[in-house]
């Protein structure tokens, strides 16, 4: 895969162009433009939207992104079925990106050790190695994954596991860039390397400079919350700062991808920081709660509304208030959406991912 930078405005938000190959689509060339999200997908599927929907929705995202914890056990079907995950779960008109942990779950903290990385899904623990990984990889045929890592960190971690963190991900990132190179199924899928080290600049700017030292073709920013915290709402103010010191070091002509839960207004902050790919878990989880998103694509930066831009009360609203009792969808029927949210009327996830 190769990655153009176009330009980089005054703000700092950088336009280019993702030029990606499809091994298996007969290496067919696809290049999408960023910034960009990706689509979110459980287990291969947009949650609660079957195919032929998804199919009816204009300006999807070019980029669905699945998860090795939730794709880990399908490994020897895929493997069978040789055509890749994206024929698989009839997402073959996407670009495939396979991400390490699904960023809108919380999954128990602690249990990445120096042999791999704990990875959850219903089944419980499973104990990833990087051979075994790697294996999977070719049983998944992706556009690009992410290589395994240990993001297990926060801003409570200390320096010796923020070290920690970065020497076993390294470790991962050379036996993985090694199997890599050897196998004929990968040779045209792309690499991102992790950047992590918790909020320690020393960790950070090492991890950084090792990475970009390797043959990876994008990169993954992340550590900066724990695993059992994964789903919390990322305030991009708190690793601004440590994020322009890494990117300074970065190579400007790879693309930045970064896991966390969205907010609008974090988006917007996140693209001046500089980085071109985002997922889009956050719309799923408001779903999940009950809530949908009410918001504007206008956005002020006047330094006088700075502190209310930057809070998500202006963004979600919850279908459970009464406040919002009355609305029409395309009937003209007035519907209580109260009532819809009740358990025990109907399910809120369908209704509302879609509306």
């Amino acid at each position: 895969m190769r990655f153009s930078l176009r330009s980089v405005s005054h703000c700092g938000c950088r336009v280019g162009t993702l030029s990606c190959t499809r091994a298996v689509n007969d290496g067919e060339n696809k290049e999408v433009e960023t910034p960009l999200c990706t689509l979110y997908t459980k287990k291969g599927s947009a949650p609660y939207l079957s195919v032929d929907m998804l199919k009816r929705i204009e300006k999807l995202p070019h980029i669905a992104n699945m998860h090795l914890s939730s794709l880990a056990d399908y490994t020897e079907a895929l493997n069978k079925f040789q055509h890749g995950v994206g024929q698989f779960t009839a997402l073959q008109d996407f670009l495939v990106y396979i991400s390490v942990h699904d960023t809108g779950i919380e999954i128990p903290s602690g249990y990445n050790t120096k042999a791999g990385t704990a990875v959850w899904n219903k089944a419980g623990k499973k104990l990833i190695e990087p051979q075994q990984f790697v294996k999977c990889q070719e049983a998944f045929r992706p556009t690009f994954y992410q290589a395994l890592s240990d993001s297990d960190t926060d801003k409570n971690s200390g320096k010796k596991r923020a070290m920690k963190a970065v020497d076993r991900t390294l470790d991962f990132l050379d036996t993985i860039l090694e199997l890599h190179k050897k196998s004929e199924r990968l040779r045209d899928v792309g690499v991102f390397g992790s950047v992590e080290g918790g909020f320690h600049e020393e960790a950070r700017m090492r991890s950084a400079r090792e990475t970009a030292a390797r043959n990876v073709d994008g990169f993954v920013i992340e550590g900066f919350y724990a695993q059992n915290e994964k789903n919390k709402q990322i305030d991009v103010e708190e690793i601004k700062d440590l994020c322009n010191k890494v990117f300074k070091i970065l190579p400007e002509e790879k693309p930045r991808l970064m896991h966390a839960v969205w907010s609008p207004d974090q988006v917007v902050m996140a693209l001046e920081l500089g980085i071109d790919v985002f997922d889009s878990c956050y719309p799923w989880l408001v779903t999940e709660r009950g809530g949908a998103l009410v918001f504007s694509f206008q956005y002020d930066n006047n330094s006088e509304n700075e502190r209310e831009a930057r809070s998500t009360d202006g963004f979600e609203i919850s279908l459970k208030d009464k406040r919002y009792g009355t609305a029409c969808l395309r009937t003209s029927e007035p519907l209580y959406l109260a009532a819809l949210v009740t358990p025990v009327r109907i399910l809120h996830g369908p209704t509302f991912t879609i509306s």
